[in-house]
């Protein structure tokens, strides 16, 4: 059977990217603070409950888990895919950089800390895939920390992808999906002049301009099956949208 590791599994993309697997006999390990419950009635579902903040256990919990309690050797798929926002949406010069260390955490280092698990154990590594954002991109007043953090996991991917070429790093602008984090783009207070962020909110009020969790989960899967690798480049941001037309004039 083939094997997925899923981080943030207890909602949004990475809940539906755990299900479809589990639907085509993956065995899958999810991540996550929030337990899962719908997942348990799969028995090829195992479930590590932990906070990615938590560095003083996190790297103890995954060697625990991923290494000595169930050996694992191959993994074919490893979706870094958990994600904080802001807590809220202000100028740079008025957010604590306690912030922006919570979310550089969170969204970059703890999947440094899984991945060096893993590679300092031999665990044969086929695909990475990061969840990024057309955000480390294109800069918007208001986006802050979270920005920031995305920008840097996308240099992170690139090194990783240098210094192992055997392994296959994918990092994918998932774009307008309606997830917790887009949730807190659109809705939290805007505390100050964001013309961007509130544009953004009138055309995602429009019906089918975000699209759901299970629909980008699918669409993840499709391009996986459908030889990414041939498709895009190891260590190179791309956003999901490309690939997908990409996929849509050679297939």
């Amino acid at each position: 059977m083939k094997t997925a590791v899923i981080t943030g599994v207890s909602s949004g993309i990475g809940f539906e990217l755990a299900k479809a697997l589990l639907k085509k006999n993956f065995n899958v390990y999810g991540i996550s603070r929030r337990t899962p419950k719908e997942l348990f009635d799969y028995e090829n579902f195992n479930f590590l409950c932990i906070d990615l903040n938590n560095f003083e256990n996190l790297t103890n919990k995954i060697s625990e888990f991923l290494i000595k309690k169930f050996n694992i050797t191959k993994i074919d798929y490893l979706f870094l895919n958990a994600g904080e926002f802001n807590k809220r949406i202000a100028p740079i010069s008025d957010t604590p950089i306690s912030e922006y260390d919570y979310l550089m955490r969170v969204n970059v280092w703890s999947y440094k800390i899984i991945l060096d698990v893993l590679l300092r154990a031999s665990v044969l590594l086929d695909t990475v895939i990061f969840s990024s954002s057309i955000s480390s991109l294109r800069a918007r007043k208001g986006m802050g920390a979270y920005a920031i953090s995305k920008a840097a996991l996308n240099m992170m991917a690139k090194l990783y992808a240098l210094e192992h070429p055997e392994v296959f790093f994918s990092v994918l602008g998932l774009c307008n999906v309606n997830t917790f984090v887009a949730d807190n783009i659109l809705n939290l207070p805007l505390l100050g002049d964001f013309n961007e962020l509130a544009e953004l909110r009138d055309r995602a009020s429009i019906p089918g301009y975000l699209t759901s969790p299970f629909d980008r989960a699918e669409q993840i899967l499709l391009l996986l099956e459908s030889d990414l690798k041939k498709k895009s480049t190891s260590g190179e941001f791309i956003e999901i949208r490309q690939l997908l037309e990409i996929n849509r004039i050679t297939e």
